[in-house]
């Protein structure tokens, strides 16, 4: 009875997942299968076959991250502006601009090329941090605490399953083009051409964001202003800080995994899209098992799995100079990424009081772009200098130290929220 009882609440929590809540998971299916499929596998070596070395590539790819990190901080503070949704919108028509133009790069002789790809690959970047801002205060409005859990569990899953998609698809189109062009696949053509086709995916996801409405931002519980004026500005720091070095083992594998796989382990474009695309699948059930993980370990326990599990995972990396080690850890840091970053997500949303949950949404999120552009920037400067295994060392290491300012700080805290307001909307 006791787990008949269960499943019908669970599905009874999918049933009360409302409208502008399942538009917003069609947008971030478009953005998975587009960003974080086809981008993910292509780009880098886009970039390889291009010509450019280890030093300009994560030189761009920190670019990006960095315009994301400083455009997060401000979309925080300024967002309370347009709202939500707006945003959200204005993000997915700036990535459709972005990927439009990226791959038109050498098509007609472009001046300044590399200026051209670290401005637009940032453009796509500013995007990026205008939906991924306003993507958690806007669920977090439009669910009650009965679904909100399965909905941010929903977001990892959907990611990673169009993540997978998207990264097959990425991997399987340049051998599709290279024999219809009759090239191969060290040219950079056929890489071009499948980039070209990356816009046609987000298309879906901006229709859908349309079609949304700003009824959950506007149905907040009115609270007395005067107890929410006061910035918590030592929360918002700590918990920026812990989003900071949390990620940077994330970051790691997200932006050297495949160059790892095709310069160090001379593997191919197709194993390397496979190993990505397995990865996106196995973060599946790691996200739907999200609000069960929570409801067993609570909040604080399930981030301390996740953050310490995912600098475990990258111990492979640095010890192991084999693709199957190398695809392991790939596996492991994408299945604990997707249900620690989701309940980290509602941990500091619950624990901030409903005037400054968009600040620290910007704050949190700046910090995952500042984490990548770092370990974009010195990574390129450590493997060149030094190798990769120095390399995963550090992130190891910068992941372990987020961990433990978290184990620390956070024994302060109640498991339960220290905001007590419910933002559910009236039926």
């Amino acid at each position: 009875m006791q787990v008949s009882g269960t499943k019908n609440s669970y599905l009874n929590s999918f049933r009360l997942i409302r409208r502008d809540a399942g538009l917003s998971l069609i947008t971030q299916a478009s953005l998975g299968f587009s960003y974080f499929g086809i981008y993910a596998v292509i780009f880098n070596l886009y970039l390889l076959r291009l010509g450019y070395g280890l030093r300009y590539i994560s030189s761009v790819n920190a670019s990006g991250q960095l315009v994301f990190a400083i455009s997060s901080l401000i979309i925080g503070l300024f967002s309370k502006r347009s709202g939500s949704r707006t945003g959200m919108v204005l993000g997915m028509g700036i990535n459709l601009l972005a990927f439009c133009l990226l791959p038109l790069f050498k098509w007609n002789q472009i001046p300044f090329g590399e200026i051209w790809l670290m401005a637009v690959y940032s453009l796509s970047w500013l995007g990026l941090a205008l939906v991924i801002v306003h993507i958690i205060p806007f669920l977090i409005n439009t669910t009650s605490t009965t679904e909100r859990g399965l909905v941010f569990g929903l977001v990892g899953a959907i990611l990673s399953l169009s993540g997978f998609a998207g990264s097959l698809f990425g991997g399987l189109l340049p051998g599709y083009f290279a024999g219809k062009l009759g090239l191969t696949l060290n040219s950079p053509e056929p890489y071009r051409y499948t980039l070209m086709l990356t816009a046609i995916f987000i298309i879906p996801g901006l229709i859908a964001m349309i079609g949304t409405s700003e009824q959950g931002t506007e149905n907040q519980i009115k609270t007395n202003p005067g107890t929410e004026s006061k910035i918590p500005l030592g929360l918002i720091i700590l918990f920026t800080l812990v989003m900071l070095l949390m990620r940077t083992g994330e970051g790691s594998v997200r932006t050297f995994f495949n160059v790892y796989l095709d310069t160090a382990l001379n593997e191919s474009t197709s194993l390397i899209a496979f190993l990505s695309g397995a990865g996106q699948l196995l973060a599946i059930p790691a996200a739907l098992a999200t609000p069960w993980l929570i409801k067993v370990l609570n909040l604080r326990r399930t981030l301390l799995l996740g953050i310490f599990g995912m600098a475990c995972s990258l111990l492979p990396l640095a010890f192991i100079p084999k693709w199957q080690a190398a695809g392991l850890g790939f596996l492991g840091m994408m299945a604990l990424t997707s249900f620690a970053v989701p309940a980290f997500g509602i941990y500091h949303q619950e624990n901030l009081p409903l005037k400054w949950r968009t600040v620290m949404s910007g704050t949190a999120t700046m910090a995952v772009g500042l984490s990548w552009a770092l370990i974009s920037f010195g990574g390129g400067f450590i493997i060149s200098k030094f190798s990769y295994p120095i390399f995963f060392m550090t992130a190891i290491i910068c992941t372990v130290c987020g961990g433990l300012i978290f184990w620390i700080t956070s024994l302060r805290f109640d498991t339960k929220p220290i905001v007590k307001q419910e933002i559910g909307l009236k039926k």
